[in-house]
């Protein structure tokens, strides 16, 4: 964990190792090896993390948010009010929130939240997104049967405060601070 591959970031090409310095100092990004999925992957500074994932959302055509199975106010809301600001920004990006449960049924006391529009049952979800971001779920095994999709992502966000956080994603934006 805790590294970024960079094909969608910077579009950096692997055997072009001149632009990939040059992008790398640019955005303040330190070289990390070995490469995953052909593509450069990188360690973000934390100060620089924040900046880095909001270029990638920017940047992705197809995004998919996600909260931990058995969503609580927390993961989904969490997920669906960052669904709602990607879904306000300009520009064309397909946005998806889900969360790993079948039956996948949004519990009663969280039915009144906006963005329920958003909401793509797991087995509907598009099987190769841009990103994935995912909202309090501090290990990989709490997202249940979209697991396989978020690993396979080129790129995995988590927005976590979980001291038992266990560094899955590519791009932590954990912050054990947070309530």
């Amino acid at each position: 964990g805790g590294a970024i591959p960079c094909t969608r970031l910077d579009r950096l090409a692997a055997d072009d190792a001149r632009l990939a310095y040059l992008r790398a100092r640019t955005y303040g990004l330190a070289p990390l090896g070995p490469a995953r999925s052909a593509a450069l992957v990188w360690r973000v500074r934390r100060r620089d993390a924040v900046p880095v994932a909001f270029d990638a959302v920017n940047g992705a055509a197809r995004l998919l948010l996600l909260g931990h199975v058995s969503p609580d106010g927390n993961a989904l809301g969490s997920a669906l009010a960052v669904g709602l600001a990607i879904e306000a920004m300009p520009g064309e990006r397909h946005v998806e929130v889900s969360f790993g449960d079948d039956p996948f049924v949004v519990p009663d006391n969280l039915s009144w939240m906006p963005g329920q529009h958003l909401l793509v049952p797991p087995h509907e979800v598009h099987p190769n997104p841009d990103v994935v971001l995912t909202f309090d779920a501090s290990s990989i095994d709490r997202l249940g049967l979209l697991r396989q999709v978020a690993e396979s992502a080129p790129l995995l966000v988590a927005v976590d405060h979980h001291r038992s956080y266990d560094d899955f994603a590519t791009l932590p934006l954990v912050d054990v601070s947070a309530p």
